[in-house]
């Protein structure tokens, strides 16, 4: 059963374009989240996933370096899915794609671009909003 997720959830956006971990974070305070983290970097990311818990985690899956896929692969590995749900951010559209995150662990995923009514309903077909 997945955790629902209220004001004081721990997020974590990593996406490696920092304008766009802006907007991402614009709409998460939208929808009242307080406790918001960023990282640039999928090496950033599994930094930050091993030292603090978090609920709720938006990754980009386009990311140069380590990208989405490899973060889902080795979060997996290290049993970094324990508290956290991944949501993956991507501008992929095939089914194929999309499949792989999900059997990689992914509980979601938004095709960017996308709004903030967009996040809040995937977040509450997930049944992580109240």
């Amino acid at each position: 059963m997945v955790k629902t997720l209220d004001s004081s959830a721990k997020i974590l956006v990593v996406d490696d374009a920092p304008p766009m971990c802006r907007i991402i974070i614009g709409m998460l305070e939208g929808l009242d989240f307080k406790d918001i983290s960023v990282a640039t970097s999928g090496e950033k990311a599994l930094k930050l996933l091993g030292k603090k818990s978090f609920d709720l985690v938006l990754l980009d899956n386009n990311m140069s370096g380590m990208d989405g896929l490899e973060v889902l692969k080795t979060a997996k590995e290290k049993g970094l899915f324990e508290s956290a749900v991944f949501v993956m951010i991507t501008a992929y559209r095939s089914a194929s794609s999309i499949q792989q995150l999900i059997q990689l662990g992914a509980k979601g995923y938004l095709v960017k671009p996308f709004t903030a009514h967009k996040l809040e309903q995937k977040l509450s077909s997930l049944s992580i909003l109240p």
